[in-house]
């Protein structure tokens, strides 16, 4: 995985989620204000050139913290498989709005 997507140890945890018999485990990265700046996880995969599944690292660099609506928020993400060849960014994701609790 790049440099681009590592962080600084002293601000991690691991954490895990289970969900309908589905779990995952992943590491997730903060900066010194304590906004999350990346997940990592190992649990996600990928199809092959040969068509068979390969588990690969997937992450999720956060970036440009803004307030919305009165919440401090990430502005923009990217979705990141890392191939032995080279990262695929295979989603970007932008924060316009923000609303919780929604009827």
């Amino acid at each position: 995985m790049s440099d681009r997507f590592m962080q600084q140890s002293r601000n991690k945890v691991k954490a895990s989620f289970t969900s309908n018999g589905n779990s995952i485990t992943a590491w997730l990265y903060f900066n010194d204000e304590g906004q999350l700046v990346n997940f990592i996880s190992q649990d996600r995969y990928a199809a092959g050139e040969n068509g068979t599944m390969e588990r690969l690292p997937w992450s999720t660099p956060l970036q440009d913290y803004k307030d919305i609506n009165g919440h401090r928020v990430p502005g923009y993400a990217d979705a990141v498989y890392s191939y032995p060849e080279g990262e695929l960014v295979y989603g970007t994701f932008a924060t316009r709005n923000v609303a919780y609790n929604c009827p």
